[in-house]
């Protein structure tokens, strides 16, 4: 009889100690997440009462450098590479190029609307097309090199490869020229043309100069638009 007075006695400390470990245990659960949310709320007191800066941020000013009233609308407008020059067409006709503080180089009269101007890469040789019908290049000091023929409609815009070497024009209703530089001195020469649906109003050469993107628009109903890459 005493041992079974023994043995259930350890039993039964065995299951007291059993519900103590299970109690402390909860216990400490509950004062970890107890802690965690008192964190969690210090920390958002904390970001509330912490003032907002008051430092004031930089402003970007823009200084007008000069101006120029050339008694036109102007279409275009462009920078030689070396960002010592501007090209600038006007609706009047008139091709006009200054120096970076505002200075006219020279200017040349193409008797309708300048609607395109373009930069050779190396800044070298300067395009402009327009209302007039054609692409002429003339070099950055306004000597006249090189023309297309007369294409019968407005060329809208024009584009140098990055290699230097050629032109793209785009018209009224087709994308006409890639032009050869190196036959500068008279008439350029035509080294294919596509003549995509609608209106090319604009033209830019892939980086590399293996692709030409074309932007069209076109009127059927409404007016619609597509990119072509050739």
């Amino acid at each position: 009889m005493k041992n079974i007075k023994v043995y259930k006695n350890n039993v039964a400390n065995k299951h007291l100690k059993e519900l103590i470990n299970k109690y402390i245990t909860i216990t400490l659960r509950r004062k970890a997440i107890k802690l965690t949310q008192l964190l969690l709320i210090s920390m958002l007191i904390l970001a509330l009462i912490t003032p907002i800066s008051t430092k004031p941020q930089p402003t970007i000013k823009l200084v007008k450098l000069w101006d120029k009233n050339l008694g036109s609308i102007i279409h275009s407008i462009a920078w030689s590479p070396d960002g010592t020059k501007i090209a600038v067409g006007t609706e009047d006709g008139f091709l006009y190029i200054f120096n970076n503080t505002g200075k006219l180089l020279w200017n040349e009269k193409l008797n309708l609307g300048v609607e395109g101007v373009s930069w050779s890469p190396d800044g070298s040789l300067l395009a402009a097309c327009g209302k007039f019908g054609k692409v002429v290049v003339y070099t950055s000091l306004g000597v006249h090199v090189g023309e297309t023929e007369q294409l019968g409609y407005n060329v809208l815009s024009v584009s140098w490869s990055p290699e230097n070497m050629y032109l793209v024009a785009a018209g009224d209703k087709v994308i006409k020229y890639a032009i050869p530089v190196r036959a500068l001195g008279g008439s350029l020469s035509k080294v294919w043309e596509v003549d995509p649906p609608g209106y090319v109003y604009s033209i830019a050469w892939s980086p590399d100069g293996h692709v030409i993107a074309l932007g069209t628009g076109y009127f059927s109903g409404g007016w619609h638009g597509k990119v072509y890459l050739f």
